[in-house]
């Protein structure tokens, strides 16, 4: 049987197979994928998977030049692994990179990396579609492509997306553009930071 396309539906394994090739850019995308078809990832393999994608979207200090693969125990609630940081002399000198679960979850508590000085070296991406609850009309972000947005709406039926209004030449856009909320990056909470919705004066 297929579907009005021509094209045959997938069937479970497929699209676990297809959430797993996805689910280290898209965490909260991906478990909800699962919950959707009624598959249960194995936890480590889900933790890993977010796991990846916190390491991949931290924001390093000094950038790591390579890192060893991920270490925990079972029952742990951390998952660690060593990074190579550059010493200025051409060679590498070993730091550190740890994520805290809560329990019996995916979900990401804590990341944080050291350098060989046992000095913070970076902040966590804050995961802006795992925390989508708390999303609110008005609020100003910076996005992943360095542009400036404001939360107009969400987009009815949609369940993630929302309006935004775009910070462009000196003003707000009224187009009906849309953002997903794994592209928003810093919330900007200083109305002083954020631009100003007031027409600029003209120059005299």
């Amino acid at each position: 049987m297929s579907d009005s396309g021509g094209h045959n539906p997938m069937t479970k394994d497929q699209i676990e197979d297809a959430v797993r090739k996805t689910s280290s850019l898209h965490t909260q995308e991906a478990r909800d994928a699962y919950a959707a078809v009624g598959v249960l990832p194995d936890l480590d393999d889900d933790r890993k998977d977010a796991a990846d994608w916190a390491y991949e979207n931290f924001r390093f200090d000094v950038a790591p030049e390579g890192a060893s693969g991920w270490e925990w125990e079972s029952g742990s609630h951390e998952f660690r692994r060593t990074v190579f940081l550059p010493n200025g002399d051409g060679d590498t000198v070993k730091g550190s990179f740890g994520i805290r679960f809560r329990p019996d979850t995916a979900e990401i508590a804590d990341s944080w990396s050291f350098n060989q000085n046992g000095m913070g070296n970076g902040t966590p991406r804050p995961d802006w579609y795992a925390r989508r609850n708390e999303l609110e009309c008005g609020q100003v972000f910076k996005t992943f492509d360095e542009r400036t947005v404001q939360l107009d709406r969400p987009v009815p039926g949609d369940g993630t997306k929302w309006y935004v209004l775009s910070w462009f030449r000196g003003g707000w856009s009224c187009e009906d553009d849309t953002i997903e909320p794994g592209d928003l990056e810093d919330m900007i909470e200083d109305p002083e930071k954020a631009p100003s919705a007031e027409p600029e004066s003209p120059t005299p």
